[in-house]
């Protein structure tokens, strides 16, 4: 047992305890706590240059709707059939709807092979579909929706499959008046290549792409028109439409509810298209 000096020094030693924990944790809590890190800020988005840009033409602005050339040509018709009959007017063009100019004959080769793989297509209700078949694997089908080119040297198809656009893996090539594996087309892909935004404004009136997404766009597709269009060059034509179809403006005073391009400054010219 503790002797008689032992159990008088444990209180001390105890109150000791007691007053060094007192001590630390008021000193804790005078401590200034570290500063935090500041949130990283994403940067703030650019300003629509449509808002911004210093131009005298009012149909720039965002709220001003494309209309099509259906409307552009009931005033100007003349100039819409001749834009019509040059390739650019005629970029792209639903299957459906298109004027068919490919052949199914066995001299066009609807069938084909490239090593082991098999290519074929098939002619149905709506246009037709391109199949891709190797060995025992499944075979890949793409119904032909969008058909790309004006068809002077060929074309190529898309595949709206979900909401996403691929092209599928034949094309169609008028010099030598036979189907053949697209340009560039890797067969190693499954049969089809993921369409990006970047392809489509070179060939297509305007699409809708849906962010976070490679190849996915809001439907319906192109709800407008298929091929690039009058308003590609001269901005949307709702305002314009609006206000010459009330009244003309008076000889010799340039209208500002569309961009005249012959007006632009050189640098400007040769960037719009």
């Amino acid at each position: 047992m503790p002797n008689a000096a032992a159990r008088s020094r444990l209180p001390i030693v105890a109150l000791l305890a007691v007053a060094g924990a007192i001590a630390f944790f008021a000193i804790r809590g005078r401590e200034v706590p570290p500063p935090e890190e500041d949130a990283v800020q994403a940067d703030p988005a650019p300003p629509d240059p449509r808002t911004t840009f210093p131009t005298p033409y009012r149909n720039v602005r965002p709220e001003v709707k494309f209309v099509g050339d259906s409307r552009c040509a009931g005033c100007h018709e003349a100039i819409d059939k001749t834009y019509h009959a040059h390739p650019m007017g005629r970029s792209a063009a639903f299957v459906s709807a298109a004027t068919s100019f490919e052949t199914f004959d066995e001299e066009s080769r609807p069938r084909f092979a490239r090593g082991e793989v098999q290519l074929r297509v098939e002619r149905t209700a709506a246009g037709f579909t391109h199949v891709m078949s190797a060995g025992d694997a499944p075979a890949h089908e793409a119904p032909a929706h969008l058909a790309i080119g004006s068809g002077a040297r060929g074309r190529s198809y898309l595949s709206l499959q979900s909401g996403a656009l691929w092209q599928t893996p034949i094309s169609w090539f008028t010099s030598k008046n036979q189907w053949d594996v697209s340009p560039g087309f890797n067969l190693d892909d499954g049969g089809r290549r993921a369409i990006v935004p970047e392809c489509l404004f070179c060939h297509v009136d305007r699409v809708e792409h849906v962010p976070g997404s490679v190849n996915r766009y809001r439907e319906p597709l192109l709800p407008v028109q298929a091929a690039i269009g009058c308003e590609r060059c001269h901005g949307p034509g709702e305002l314009h439409v609006a206000e010459r179809t009330l009244a003309r403006l008076p000889n010799g005073d340039a209208d500002t509810s569309i961009v005249n391009p012959k007006r632009l400054p050189t640098e400007l010219q040769t960037a719009i298209c």
